[in-house]
């Protein structure tokens, strides 16, 4: 890639999660060429503002205009840096301009996406050109779907992988919903799911990759395993495909629930709103509770926390890894989690695997990734 002007820009960066992007690659990494990039120059400017408090050097950090509604602004800024990292959503109504500026401009790209619908799309319409390209396109880099990925990725990496595998996830975390999560979930909710699995997990590999039956059970942890129903599996066998898992790989993901008290009101209530999600005005009523670029405040982000483990077992022998972290996965985490996947894509490359087009987080760059998840507060364990 010839020099651009920019290692990376961030493109939504006066959203809630856009923000704490900004303000993680400020204040850890100084020598970034980096870039904001918004449709509103003046409330850029406060985000300026606030990053040069805290981050002298960033007084000058360059302010981009574009607009998803303005392909040529994001042609623009596409063409200026080695790496678009965009927290523009919902991706499926305006994420798609942002990814075609990206194929044509030649540019590594990096988003947060977890609507399925997107991602297939994105295969079908870029991947055979972005491969060509040498292009990374990366959705899924936050808590859909890095720590199931890279979670099924290192437990698989203390296996053989000579014989069939059956791996499944365990999540547990405390959170809080941001207004634009709160919006894109119900969206999804709203939208029929069925056989877009399909079109993201590639066939005729060698490597056989398979989803677990959806089923509440008990979990080997203690207490009980509920199925989630999210992209992060489909991510997985993605993975697995793309990098090949062993001849045979099974993989279940499940939410940890610890008693039955938290499995029946966590069951009703996802159910209450999947239902009442389908219902158009009620849809739109629900989307007023919590405002786009809205979200917890620090204070509740800090006291967050997450585990993801992981069982694989491969013949006679088992393995239990686990991914966690302290704080909020699912913002200041998963800001952490998609600048350290942008840096993997502009500063790493040499060590990145030949994978390229459009591609998971952990076919695109685990091994880089790892240490700059460690460095961003996540830690990695073999339990036994």
């Amino acid at each position: 890639m010839a020099e651009r002007s920019y290692e990376i820009v961030v493109f939504g960066a006066t959203g809630f999660t856009g923000g704490i992007v900004a303000y993680w690659l400020a204040t850890q990494f100084p020598d970034l060429r980096w870039a904001l990039a918004g449709r509103d120059l003046a409330k850029l400017e406060t985000v300026r503002a606030g990053l040069s408090a805290e981050a002298p050097h960033c007084a000058q950090l360059p302010l981009l205009e574009a607009d998803t509604s303005d392909p040529n602004s994001l042609l623009e800024i596409a063409r200026s840096t080695r790496v678009l990292l965009t927290t523009v959503g919902p991706y499926l109504q305006y994420g798609a301009a942002a990814l075609d500026a990206c194929v044509e401009a030649g540019t590594d790209y990096v988003d947060l996406t977890g609507e399925p619908e997107f991602v297939a799309s994105s295969i079908r319409k870029h991947h055979e050109t972005a491969s060509s390209k040498g292009l990374r396109i990366v959705s899924c880099c936050g808590f859909d779907s890095i720590p199931p990925d890279l979670g099924a990725w290192f437990n698989v990496q203390q296996l053989p992988r000579q014989a069939a595998i059956r791996c499944e996830g365990y999540v547990r975390t405390r959170g809080n919903v941001s207004g634009g999560t709160w919006n894109t979930a119900l969206e999804a909710m709203s939208r029929p799911q069925k056989g877009i699995s399909r079109g993201l997990i590639p066939h005729g590999h060698n490597v056989r990759a398979r989803m677990l039956g959806h089923r509440l059970h008990r979990a080997p942890l203690g207490g009980y395993a509920v199925p989630l129903p999210t992209i992060d599996p489909m991510v997985v066998l993605r993975s697995a495909q793309l990098l090949g898992y062993g001849p045979d790989f099974n993989y279940g993901h499940y939410a940890h629930v610890k008693t039955k008290r938290y499995l029946v009101g966590g069951v009703l209530g996802v159910g209450l709103i999947a239902g009442f999600a389908q219902i158009g005005p009620i849809r739109q009523q629900m989307k007023r509770w919590i405002p786009p670029g809205t979200g917890p405040n620090q204070r509740a982000m800090d006291h967050g926390w997450m585990t993801v483990t992981h069982i694989g077992t491969e013949g006679d022998r088992t393995v239990r890894t686990r991914i966690s972290c302290d704080k909020d996965a699912g913002y200041l985490m998963t800001a952490r989690m998609i600048a350290s996947c942008a840096l993997c894509l502009a500063r790493d490359r040499d060590t990145l695997s030949h994978q390229v087009g459009v591609i998971t987080p952990v076919a695109a760059m685990a091994e880089a990734l790892v240490p700059r998840l460690k460095h961003a507060g996540f830690r990695f364990e073999v339990l036994d």
